[in-house]
């Protein structure tokens, strides 16, 4: 326990945050080195103030303050992942009765996914905002092609759709490539049975 205070700064006092001066994984949690093993620090000092490890992933070593590298035993509790999740939302301040996003699109089943933390997310602002990204390094504008690279039309009678991915291919072009692939084969098996 005394290695482990060294590394927190408890200048803010018992009510503020109480900072861990270590190491620290990526996401930005206290990483503590003790009998072989790195812990998540604040994780480690639930678990030595209760007298037993959290039993991971049932037990979580969970923020009232939402700042990682917090260790001040009274901003950390012990919850499950839901209640930690819950908490994070309900902290968030995020309004979850919103049906449209900021630029007015509409939130349906299939222009919506929820992140974590952050609510509701816009899938089709997401594609916006990729889409202007990619122009802004030089892509030409999206949208589907009218022509194959061989200058066959795309229209509906020559347009295959694959059913799992959604890619667009000429059918024409389909086709001669087929046509292709079973004249090699044909040739192979001639050249089989001739020798």
């Amino acid at each position: 326990m005394e290695r482990f205070e060294a590394r927190v700064d408890k200048s803010a006092g018992p009510d503020g945050c109480w900072l861990w001066t270590g190491g620290t994984f990526k996401t930005g949690y206290g990483r503590f080195y003790d009998k072989g093993k790195h812990h998540v620090a604040h994780r480690w000092l639930l678990g030595e103030l209760r007298g037993e490890h959290l039993n991971w992933p049932e037990e979580r070593g969970c923020h009232k303050c939402d700042n990682p590298p917090c260790c001040n035993p009274a901003h950390l509790y012990i919850g499950d992942a839901k209640a930690n999740q819950a908490d994070a939302m309900d902290r968030s301040g995020y309004d979850w009765t919103r049906t449209h996003c900021p630029a007015g699109h509409e939130y349906t089943p299939d222009n919506i996914y929820t992140h974590p933390t952050a609510g509701k997310r816009c899938r089709q602002c997401s594609r916006d905002k990729g889409a202007a990204a990619r122009r802004a390094k030089g892509a030409k504008p999206g949208g589907f092609k009218t022509h194959c690279l061989r200058g066959h039309e795309l229209v509906e009678d020559n347009l295959y759709v694959h059913p799992k991915t959604g890619n667009r291919q000429c059918r024409t072009c389909k086709n001669l490539r087929h046509s292709k692939w079973a004249k090699a084969q044909r040739a192979k098996a001639r050249e089989a049975r001739a020798a």
